[in-house]
């Protein structure tokens, strides 16, 4: 595919969008002058709203096999992705290629394609940290990097909350561990589990830790503390692959493990327990693939070889389905608006940069079948993220430090259900009013035009993602009725402990298949 002269179109029913190269003041940390920056894009690509097309044409199978655009400047390495409340995009990593600092982020404005680039205001050091996304429409920060203040690769106790109301970066609660590379899970009453990470070289984060964000204060799950399981040696503290199954219990994966751990935050007068419920048979997970929950209790996992196993985490039982086209270490799996899982990014051997694939592999869960998608402009390997964004395409940027590819850019990718088989973008439901915020005892009314049948509605938590593993993103078709431009959805499919509560896209999806651009709801406690 070749260079695209007009750098960022995104769909959202229209199509609109510039970026280009940033412009920073003299201190990293600064706000990127912004004026400065959209004087350049617009000198450079003139303004073009309502504008549904890039300069490609679209692609023949585009119907098929989705499209990509070309690549496009990003303002750093995008190692972490969030999608925020306001359909904006956080994203933060290292300016410097040849460093292992964060102390920048980034929103991005799909609509009009603008950035702005900030100094993390807490002067921490958020590189190789978790992120996830609170009741209270903060993005909670936890653990990171001792860099500068020393050794590389080994945690810090701080956390940050960044405001997406005021555009600030706050501190948060301090932990009790150190933690670089923990995972954060949203559990059913609104806290948030933080466990994994490692305090240093040497010694793992071994006591998982709940947040409470009213408090803003972290307590120590003492009765599920465990070497064995977060210990150095296994890879146990890197990133657990953690979801919640319908009795509102951690179930989750770690590295060089064939196991499924439980872990009950409530237990012990809430200090904890944690257990191995079962193994999986066959080879062990590792740290470098994604995992994603694309029904309520079904968890898609990879092993090597292209294996590929569906974990259901009520009943700690795996089942084997079908095998990924190709392997993929370091790739991210990112659940589309249809309930599809498009896996992107990754190489068939570990940060090889010529054994990259570029091409997107579609699953569907319904068939079983995997898809071989349309490929993209650039390799997307270790400290590359993917998020799908309210439009209904996934942005996919980074891979950088510490290389052996420095991808200061991001491409998008766009499903098939955007396009139609004579070659055009579809025509696609709008929706034009629903609920700020939602129970899960009242019915969900949203209204739209449209002037074909809703067949299906889909309601998908918004995703954030780090190192292949997207800590936010949880899916369910949700049952509803429609009469007269509006949808109702059935308070009884969203039953609370499965729909956790925060901030979901709800999709409305036509009789061709063809969804709409999310509308944003609240999930109240």
């Amino acid at each position: 595919m070749r260079k695209n002269k007009f750098t960022s179109l995104i769909l959202l029913g229209l199509f609109a969008g510039v970026c280009a190269n940033p412009v920073y003041a003299k201190d990293e940390f600064d706000l990127v002058d912004e004026d400065q920056y959209n004087a350049n894009n617009a000198a450079r690509h003139g303004r073009i709203a309502n504008i549904r097309l890039f300069d490609e044409q679209i692609n023949a199978d585009a119907h098929l096999n989705g499209m990509w655009s070309t690549s496009f400047d990003w303002p750093l390495y995008a190692i972490h992705s969030a999608v925020l409340p306001n359909k904006k995009v956080i994203t933060y990593g290292p300016i410097d290629s040849k460093s292992g600092r964060a102390l920048n982020y980034n929103i991005w404005e799909p609509t009009s394609g603008n950035h702005s680039t900030l100094g993390i205001q807490t002067n921490t050091n958020v590189f190789c940290s978790a992120q996830n996304m609170l009741v209270n429409g903060k993005l909670l920060i936890t653990g990171g990097d001792k860099r500068p203040n020393g050794p590389g690769g080994s945690g810090i106790r701080k956390s940050s909350l960044y405001d997406p109301t005021e555009d600030k970066m706050l501190n948060g609660g301090i932990m009790a561990k150190d933690r670089w590379y923990p995972t954060l899970t949203t559990m059913p009453d609104g806290r948030m589990l933080v466990h994994g990470g490692r305090i240093s070289k040497d010694e793992a984060a071994i006591t998982p830790e709940i947040y409470n964000p009213t408090t803003n204060t972290f307590t120590q799950l003492t009765s599920a503390e465990s070497d064995d399981i977060y210990g150095i040696k296994t890879k146990g503290w890197y990133y657990p692959r953690t979801f919640v199954n319908s009795s509102g219990k951690a179930v989750f994966f770690k590295g060089n493990h064939d196991g499924i751990f439980e872990l009950d935050v409530n237990a012990n007068n809430g200090k904890g327990s944690l257990v191995e419920k079962s193994n999986t048979g066959g080879e062990n997970f590792r740290f470098y693939y994604p995992s994603v929950e694309f029904e309520p209790g079904k968890v898609l996992t990879f092993k090597a070889n292209k294996a590929t196993q569906v974990i259901n985490t009520n009943t700690y039982k795996a089942r084997t389905v079908a095998s990924i086209p190709h392997e993929r270490i370091w790739s991210d799996a990112t659940i589309l608006a249809d309930g599809k899982v498009v896996v992107t990014g990754g190489a068939t051997k570990r940060q090889k940069e010529e054994n990259a694939v570029k091409s997107a592999d579609i699953y569907d869960p319904v068939a079983d079948k995997w898809t071989v998608g349309a490929s993209a402009e650039n390799s997307r390997l270790y400290h590359s993220s993917a998020v799908l964004l309210a439009n209904g395409a996934v942005l996919i940027a980074g891979g950088g430090p510490p290389g052996p590819i420095y991808h200061k850019n991001a491409e998008i990718y766009y499903p098939p259900y955007l396009f139609t088989s004579s070659g055009d973008w579809a025509t696609r439901p709008v929706i034009t009013s629903g609920p700020a915020e939602i129970t899960h005892k009242r019915k969900v009314r949203i209204n739209y035009s449209h002037n074909r049948a809703i067949k299906t509605v889909t309601m998908l938590k918004l995703g954030s993602t780090t190192h292949s593993y997207d800590m936010g993103q949880w899916f369910k078709e949700v049952s509803f009725t429609t009469s007269n431009g509006v949808v109702s959805i059935s308070s009884g499919s969203r039953r609370k402990n499965e729909m956790r509560p925060g901030y979901y896209m709800v999709f409305l999806i036509d009789d061709l298949g063809v969804p709409s651009e999310a509308h944003i709801l609240k999930v109240k406690l």
